[in-house]
């Protein structure tokens, strides 16, 4: 499991989660098909960030699973801190996610150590 910190106001993020989380709620009433190329994960959270100014264009990275960290990474969405393989490596949180497993301060815990903004 990765975690990458985003590079965004606030007030995007809370609007961006707001928006994913209606969505979400909406499938309990109105289901959609999955679709490996155009309605899946990847898109679903790509359309999410809509009200992020920096939209990300089509891209091959949007469909493959595995590359969205990458295109987030080119369109500095995620912390550029670090080259991108280095950065990937850095945010993988599995070990301390374990360890913090049950603790009321998980949260805080498995960012402990991240690379920073």
């Amino acid at each position: 499991m990765r975690l990458y910190q985003l590079n965004t106001p606030p007030a995007i993020a809370r609007r961006i989660l707001l928006d994913y989380v209606a969505r979400i709620d909406r499938l309990t009433t109105h289901p959609e098909w999955y679709n490996t190329l155009t309605n899946n994960c990847t898109t679903a959270m790509v359309r999410a960030v809509r009200h992020d100014s920096r939209r990300l264009s089509r891209s091959w990275k949007l469909i493959l699973n595995g590359h969205l960290d990458e295109l987030l990474y080119e369109k500095g969405i995620v912390t550029t801190a670090l080259p991108f393989q280095r950065l990937r490596q850095a945010v993988v949180i599995n070990a301390r996610a374990e360890q913090a497993d049950q603790d009321p301060l998980f949260s805080s815990k498995i960012r402990e150590g991240l690379p920073p903004r």
